[in-house]
């Protein structure tokens, strides 16, 4: 009987001690992970839902432990701060926050996302085993994050102190480390000068925006290089003057960019393509000024001016922006404006008009300036009388 008793007993504190040794190891791993707040709980098929099975009850009874431990895993974030990861795009990219997205479909993530693993057995887990990409195996020690871009598998399991082994799970992310593509395009040409690039206020600028992988969250954009808008459809810049534009685009999971590849069309049509992070901008408002006049002055008869076949007519203009990019004229309103190109005159006698308009170098146009003229090619008619003295009677 007494032995009996003493068997009793020791089974009794053996069983004490295996409740104690399994709520241990919970709490040591609540400490391991109390530093880091979990964003979203990911699986294949949602991020938001649970992975694995319910927890299976802990609670002691006289069954064998034939049961694998049940395991999951979190997304975790850190404490915001700034890096930047190495990119495939040519813009800089930079990424201040952890985050994932889920766009239905699959599961997309920043270098910054951690994932942390968890298991629950019935009786006593032992370990947590994990691979990346079946490249190894790795025990499981506390939140990692995958630096590479691209698709990558995390395999893992849980393991008791029996030696039972969880049915492997697998669990899909797509870290996507680079910031979206923006491109800006203008619909008329721009002149430069000096680093500056003169527009008007009609030339329209579209933004186009794309990204590989998690999708574009927004583009904005700004004009005076602080304060941004957000883009939606092609705009005009209308406030006259210097202009500081940036583009800044963001992707689904907080990748950043502050780069665009900008595509500035000439005067003939040609886009000159480059990438900035900011633009010098005028917009010109200001038309040119244009006057046309002769080389020597006009004689004023009955109203009008009047002309010789020798006067030589200068047509000038002046832009104190863009500049003057062309100057048009034509004579007596025959035909259609044609380009000056030099100092003429008017061979033919009567009335004449001269119509001239300066165009400055973003496409402002002077108003039309018009000079009339009475050119007089007909020479005098002379005679001669002859005058006989009359005699005086005094």
């Amino acid at each position: 009987m007494y032995k009996k008793l003493a068997l009793l007993l020791l089974i009794t504190a053996l069983s004490l001690g295996s409740l104690l040794a399994q709520e241990e190891p919970e709490a040591e791993a609540e400490a391991v992970t109390s530093d880091y707040s979990s964003l979203e709980e990911v699986t294949t098929d949602s991020p938001t839902a649970d992975i694995g099975l319910d927890a299976v009850d802990d609670s002691m009874d006289d069954s064998a432990d034939d049961v694998a431990p049940v395991s999951g895993i979190d997304t975790v974030t850190e404490p915001t701060m700034t890096d930047t990861y190495p990119s495939t795009s040519t813009a800089a990219t930079t990424t201040t926050v952890a985050k994932t997205y889920f766009d239905g479909v699959n599961t997309y993530a920043n270098s910054r996302v951690q994932f942390k693993l968890h298991t629950s057995d019935n009786f006593l887990a032992d370990k947590l085993i994990y691979t990346i990409n079946d490249a190894g195996e790795n025990d499981y020690l506390s939140p990692f994050s995958i630096p590479d871009e691209g698709r990558h598998n995390i395999k893992y399991w849980g393991v008791d102190s029996i030696g039972n082994v969880e049915t492997p799970k697998v669990f899909t992310i797509y870290i996507d480390n680079t910031a979206p593509e923006s491109i800006v395009t203008l619909e008329k040409p721009v002149y430069e000068i000096g680093g500056k690039y003169y527009i008007s206020e009609t030339n329209s600028i579209s933004i186009s925006t794309r990204d590989a992988m998690s999708g574009v969250n927004n583009v904005q954009y700004s004009v005076n290089g602080t304060d941004f808008t957000g883009y939606s459809t092609s705009f005009n810049l209308t406030t006259e003057g210097d202009l500081d534009f940036r583009v800044r685009s963001e992707d689904n999971v907080s990748n950043i960019s502050e780069e665009f590849r900008v595509y500035l069309p000439d005067e003939s049509g040609t886009p000159a393509s480059m990438t900035k992070s900011s633009l010098s901008f005028y917009v010109d408002k200001t038309a040119p000024t244009v006057d046309i006049t002769a080389d020597r002055p006009f004689i004023e008869r009955k109203g009008k001016k009047v002309a010789g076949t020798d006067y030589i007519y200068t047509i000038n203009a002046n832009d104190t922006e863009s500049g003057v990019r062309e100057i048009l004229y034509r004579i007596d309103g025959t035909g259609a404006f044609r380009k000056y190109d030099g100092t003429f005159t008017l061979p033919t006698n009567g009335d004449h008009f001269i119509e001239a308009q300066a165009i400055d170098n973003v496409g402002n146009k002077s108003e039309i300036v018009i000079l009339s003229i009475f050119v007089d090619v007909i020479p005098p008619s002379s005679g001669i009388t002859v005058v006989e003295e009359e005699l005086v009677t005094e």
